[in-house]
């Protein structure tokens, strides 16, 4: 293991460079950091954005290729690439685009294979391919399983996406299409630029408050968390999803909760996001047995109605950190979280983050607040991919989602495959719902007495000398 001193020599060095590079470069501080992980992982397809949204319904292909192109043209983000000066990246849009998209007939395959199935072969095998840099950070294409049922595949480079980007893409092709089979396409307007936002955004006079909290912030979190023991700082990219969906009647039993005196904040979904923040810490206190925790949650930087419009990434990550006792109960901790919440919202502003400031913190809790309505009145099924790789210091990534507005949360989490192999992220799902179920219960009742460890898992756990309590 690194000494302290040793690492923030380090980590002092690295900020001096990432400063250097941020004075000459027009990426955004948020883009910058992305960028250097890719450029430490040349070789990993380690911020692919990937999303496939399923159509029940009979799509016209020549439509849909002159909708996607109109995407294109009008979005500067689809013709953004970076290219390098003496070390220093930089950001163009094209002018133009001739991108013509790709189709797939599943449909008519002479295999005995489903075209369902071939059709999630092809995603996920696609979905691990390196997008370059310099010439287009997306790749998409249409697929066909049958007359009444298409996939369109959509990856994107973090760099120029975020959540909230691909609904603003998705709603925008829904519209150009619409256009197209009216004939009225010549009329599209142009998104909002997001290189116009790049090159011109402006910092509020108290930025600088924002900086020195974070910098505060930043000294007071020590150290990471150690998953179910887990130690090691020999991780690689490599991570492993499972999904989990909590079902209408948690869901629903959530949201009821999010409503209450001492839940409810500035909105349902702040609400609904400290309880999330809220289970993630108890999780986390229980596997590891530490008191003092922090998450990372990304900050979503669209405040204005322009910029809610604006494809792009916006997204950065901050810290939240809080101290949990022996006698934590569920609403006790809730009311630290939403103090803590109101703390981040205030003061994670676009471009404060630097890699820095969430430089001890290796778990991130995504709540997105997303959904992909019907396409042009077709049923549609959203699936965000997952590639396999992730970003190595980040050794579980928890997101929540119900993007088709089913009225279930999704949970997916990602664990890093070098720290958390089977049959620990197997239970992880087990572990997170014992402890939702004892809130739901009994929200007065302490954390640490909740039993959270299933029989067929005692034998396993206590054979190989894990001795945090799980048991209550």
């Amino acid at each position: 293991m690194v000494p302290d001193s040793q690492s923030n020599s380090q980590s002092n060095r690295l900020s001096q460079q990432i400063d250097t590079l941020a004075s000459k470069s027009n990426l955004t501080p948020g883009q910058l950091l992305l960028w250097l992980g890719q450029k430490l992982n040349p070789e990993t397809p380690l911020y692919n954005v990937v999303f496939s949204f399923t159509i029940q319904g009979e799509i016209d292909l020549a439509h849909f290729q002159r909708a996607f192109q109109a995407l294109v043209v009008h979005s500067d983000i689809l013709r953004l690439t970076i290219t390098e000066s003496d070390g220093i990246p930089h950001q163009t849009v094209a002018p133009t685009s001739n991108y013509s998209l790709p189709f797939i007939d599943f449909s008519t395959d002479s295999t005995d294979i489903d075209p369902t199935q071939a059709s999630q072969t092809w995603m996920q095998q696609r979905s691990t391919c390196l997008l370059n840099l310099q010439d287009c950070l997306f790749d998409s294409a249409l697929l066909k399983l049958s007359s009444d049922r298409f996939i369109w595949y959509l990856n994107q480079h973090h760099l120029i996406t975020d959540n909230w980007s691909v609904s603003l893409l998705y709603r925008q092709l829904q519209e150009y299409y619409g256009q197209s089979l009216t004939g009225t396409l010549a009329t599209a307007t142009d998104l909002p630029a997001y290189l116009h936002y790049a090159e011109s955004e402006q910092q509020p006079a108290w930025h600088q408050q924002a900086i020195t909290h974070w910098q505060q912030k930043r000294e007071c979190i020590t150290s990471s968390v150690p998953l179910y023991g887990q130690t090691t700082e020999l991780a690689t990219t490599r991570t492993e999803r499972t999904y989990f969906e909590l079902g209408p009647e948690r869901s629903e039993a959530l949201r009821a909760l999010a409503k209450t005196p001492e839940a409810l904040t500035l909105s349902i979904h702040q609400s609904q996001f400290n309880l999330f923040l809220t289970l993630v810490f108890a999780y986390l206190y229980r596997i590891s047995g530490s008191h003092d925790l922090a998450i990372a949650a990304p900050a979503h930087n669209r405040p204005t109605p322009i910029l809610k419009q604006t494809p792009g990434v916006f997204m950065e990550l901050f810290p939240l950190q809080v101290e949990i006792e022996a006698e934590e109960t569920f609403t006790s901790l809730l009311g630290k979280v939403s103090r803590e919440s109101m703390a981040f919202l205030r003061y994670a502003q676009s471009g404060v983050s630097h890699h820095g400031i969430s430089r001890n913190v290796n778990v991130v809790l995504s709540y997105i607040n997303v959904t992909f309505s019907d396409f042009h009145g077709m049923p549609v099924k959203t699936d965000w991919i997952h590639s396999g790789y992730g970003d190595n210091q980040h050794h579980l990534r928890l997101e929540v989602q119900d993007f088709d507005a089913t009225g279930s949360f999704i949970l997916q989490f990602d664990f890093n495959r070098d720290l958390i192999a089977d049959p620990q992220h197997q239970w992880a799902t087990e572990h997170f719902c014992k402890l939702l179920d004892a809130w739901l219960e009994d929200a007065h009742q302490e954390i640490e007495e909740v039993d959270i460890l299933a029989e067929e898992e005692r034998a396993s756990l206590f054979d190989t000398g894990f001795t945090i309590s799980l048991t209550g």
